[in-house]
């Protein structure tokens, strides 16, 4: 019986310090969360208020040099360009009863179908993260009829006073699955509502 009481004393006291050597031992940070708030994301997050900021006055301050794509519709670059993206483009896009204005980049174009599936899915995880000086997006994901996966924010609340055309914005994160002559294209674009 003495043998029995000793035993469980070791026991409990042999827990008890491996406990205590495991509180000394320092815990790592999640990756996910330290880079959530290193230079990468703080210039995403800058850059991408600043063209969703300008939204109301239809991409006008940052528009760059006109670039003449076809004597139908003009197109300007953008002076704002998003980290891991091509440089954006501006343009209006013809809808039946309103005026639609577009910021439109690429973030990659290839003929496989890996790199640019996981170009999105990455881009996807860091865009959740960002936040907007504007309002708060509500997100939501879907594949289409060819195969495109394609990820929606749409305005759920606008922010403190801001403009009610906040409410049209939409933010899309696209991609395009290659087929045929067509390549594998992940594509961002900020954009209002035709709705």
């Amino acid at each position: 019986m003495t043998r029995l009481i000793f035993f469980i004393f070791l026991l409990i006291t042999t827990t008890s310090f491996a406990q205590k050597d495991a509180k000394i031992i320092p815990q790592r940070r999640d990756s996910l969360l330290k880079d959530t708030v290193g230079p990468y994301y703080q210039k995403l997050s800058d850059n991408l208020n600043k063209i969703v900021d300008d939204f109301p006055n239809n991409f006008n301050k940052i528009k760059g040099k006109e670039v003449k794509v076809n004597s139908k519709m003009k197109t300007w670059y953008s002076k704002i360009t998003i980290p891991e993206c091509e440089q954006g483009v501006i343009y209006q896009e013809p809808v039946s009863n309103s005026e639609v204005w577009v910021y439109k980049t690429r973030l990659i174009r290839k003929d496989e179908k890996e790199a640019p599936l996981k170009t999105y899915k990455d881009f996807l995880k860091k865009l959740r993260l960002t936040k907007l000086n504007c309002c708060i997006m509500e997100l939501k994901e879907n594949v289409d009829y060819m195969g495109d996966y394609i990820a929606t924010w749409r305005t759920l609340m606008l922010k403190d006073d801001k403009n009610k055309i906040f409410k049209q914005l939409t933010i899309t994160l696209r991609y395009h699955e290659p087929s045929g002559d067509e390549k594998g294209e992940v594509y961002l674009y900020i954009q209002g509502t035709d709705e």
